[in-house]
């Protein structure tokens, strides 16, 4: 990744594992009663908070990456034609995106649906689907070859769109984008008040688009270009702060602004703690090389192992260590004989 700009490959890495280990904890997210045959107070609070934990950390982890991408994206359509960009972002993003909608998220609805104790649900039923293909990589990535194409449009209708514009503070930046996502996310509460549930799933949705504009902006403005940017550490204790009033829920109805202002800082708070790491060599650059055909699998290994273990009385802390055991057993093995050698998940 020599090539590219060291803050955002780091911080790329490191998002793409957070948003990994998130969805894992999201094969544990659910209601307890459908995967136990008693759902204990145990089993109740862990499955609560691991729903919480994970939803935050995903939808930060996510932000991150449609900012990071979009920067990488305004940089190849700025110097590259159009023939190059297509080939690139066709075999990294298109094609894992066409394998997952054909055949990864109907296995996943299938796995859903043998794993779920309540049989009335039908097997294709949206309550089905979306429970099990939400929490997964594969929603990030239709929405983003989705907002590639339209970048890339609007490079054939402005070939100049994508060149330096203007000059424009990091903190200013951010802070417009975190207060404009803050904005929309109290206009669907008031809007729909009565569904908090599609106040919780249009937010991050919105905030992936608004920080994937932000990206935009932020290289026709060259923020990276020297790499001598480095946010602040008062974003980390800012991202710290709003997560953990989301975290705690006290804010019932208006729960959904914290977890929008946690995206906001945490997307700095990745950018800062990738400017501490490096992925220049040894085992770092080999997760960085391998991160994205990991996040790609984990989550249907995850959950196809969890399922095989659903028959099985055992406590939740027995079935997650197995189940965190025997997933990365096999993905280190497909990642080393398969993943690894497809064109898709090679370094960029």
């Amino acid at each position: 990744m020599s090539k590219h700009i060291p803050i955002l490959d780091s911080a790329r890495t490191v998002a793409v594992y957070t948003a990994t280990v998130a969805s894992l904890l999201a094969v544990y997210a659910v209601p307890a009663i459908y995967f136990f045959p008693t759902a204990s107070s145990e089993t109740t609070f862990c499955t609560a908070l691991f729903s919480r934990v994970g939803t935050a950390f995903f939808t930060v982890s996510l932000s991150a990456l449609f900012f990071i991408g979009a920067y990488c994206c305004a940089a190849t359509l700025h110097i590259h034609n159009f023939t190059y960009f297509f080939q690139k972002k066709g075999v990294r993003i298109a094609l894992p995106t066409l394998v997952a909608f054909v055949f990864l998220v109907p296995l996943l609805t299938v796995l859903a649906h043998l794993s779920n104790a309540d049989k009335s649900l039908f097997l294709f039923s949206p309550a089905v689907i979306y429970r099990m293909y939400a929490p997964g990589p594969y929603t990030f990535l239709g929405v983003f070859l989705f907002l590639l194409l339209l970048s890339a449009l609007l490079k054939k209708l402005s070939p100049a769109f994508f060149r330096h514009r203007y000059d424009i503070s990091f903190q200013k930046v951010f802070l417009a984008a975190t207060l404009s996502h803050v904005v929309i996310t109290l206009i669907l509460i008031y809007g729909i008040n009565t569904l908090p549930g599609t106040v919780e799933t249009l937010s991050p949705l919105i905030g992936w688009i608004v920080y994937y504009g932000t990206g935009i902006q932020a290289y026709r403005a060259r923020i990276f270009a020297n790499n001598t940017c480095k946010p602040a550490f008062t974003w980390i204790i800012s991202f710290i702060i709003f997560l953990g009033l989301f975290l705690t829920d006290f804010a019932g109805v208006y729960t959904p602004v914290f977890l929008t202002l946690a995206a906001g800082t945490g997307i700095p708070a990745f950018l800062y703690v990738g400017s501490l790491l490096s992925v220049s060599c040894g085992t770092k650059r080999i997760l960085a090389q391998r991160a994205y055909g990991i996040s790609y699998t984990a989550y249907i290994i995850a959950l196809t192992v969890r399922s095989l273990l659903t028959p099985f009385d055992f406590p939740l802390w027995l079935s997650m260590g197995l189940s965190l055991f025997a997933t990365i057993a096999y993905l280190r093995f497909l990642d080393e004989h398969l993943l690894s050698r497809i064109p898709s998940f090679k370094e960029p």
